[in-house]
């Protein structure tokens, strides 16, 4: 397991709200972190809900590796720091 480096001389502490990709990256990397489960309120928004659905659904499927490598860089960067 890698050894995070600390931030203003603590260890790295993460709570995760809503994003479970960023949450796995920071894992893999032996990050502990918090989760907690929250989304937008978006049930009186029709055009929010779907484009909420349309996003989750590409995310499933795997089309948007984009966002899972945005993450990596950012956590690499926050390692890094």
């Amino acid at each position: 397991m890698r050894q995070n480096k600390p931030l203003l001389g603590e260890d790295l502490k993460v709570v995760n709200v809503g994003l479970s990709l960023f949450a796995d990256t920071l894992r893999s990397s032996g990050t502990p972190v918090t989760d907690v489960d929250w989304r937008p309120p978006a049930e009186n928004d029709q055009r929010l809900t779907e484009t909420l659905r349309s996003i989750q659904k590409r995310n499933a499927s795997g089309h948007l590796n984009i966002i899972d490598e945005a993450n990596r860089t950012a956590h690499q960067r926050m390692l890094d720091a």
